[in-house]
């Protein structure tokens, strides 16, 4: 979502369409998309579907990260913390951060249960670094520990986290 206010201070539609998307011309080398259903195509009006990852792929962003379910707020923020801190901090290439940091959290009690942590895919070009130097041999193996302190993710708490997550239309949904 876009500003629903122009310039002049009047209303304006703030809704960024996928179909809008696909004819931008963006200059990214990763988009990641980390909302509910970011990789299922919706269906449109004339009864074909297009996924909004599509649209960034059109757009020339090579690389996505994309969720496949509806998507527990919490548990998405610390996913992201992780993947970010693989990326920024041991300088792994985006699909070997995601899956990293897919196995770190499955590892945590927390969050272990896939419904925090395999909505996630990636898609697009795996083997691009983003011209950063290589972190080490390739296939790297050894996931690093990205439950450590550095980019800042959710708090934890010692309570079980809320399975709840925000619906399309309504406030929010259990996930039983």
């Amino acid at each position: 979502m876009l500003s629903q206010v122009a310039e002049d201070g009047s209303r304006r539609q703030g809704f960024l369409r996928a179909h809008r998307i696909a004819d931008l011309d963006l200059q990214a080398d990763l988009a990641v998309l980390s909302a509910c259903e970011t990789g299922v195509a919706a269906e449109l009006e004339d009864g074909e579907g297009q996924a909004l990852s599509r649209s960034f792929l059109r757009a020339g962003v090579p690389r996505l990260v994309v969720s496949l379910w509806e998507v527990s707020d919490e548990a998405t923020s610390e996913l992201m913390g992780r993947f970010y801190r693989a990326m920024l901090q041991h300088r792994l290439a985006p699909a070997q951060a995601l899956r990293c940091a897919q196995l770190s959290l499955s590892g945590d009690e927390r969050w272990s249960d896939p419904f925090y942590w395999a909505p996630f895919v990636f898609q697009g070009d795996w083997e691009d670094r983003l011209g950063r130097p290589p972190a080490g041999p390739e296939p790297r193996t050894k996931c690093p520990d990205l439950a450590a302190t550095g980019i800042p993710t959710t708090s934890a708490s010692s309570a079980a986290p809320n399975r709840g997550r925000r619906g399309r239309h309504e406030g929010s949904a259990s996930r039983d």
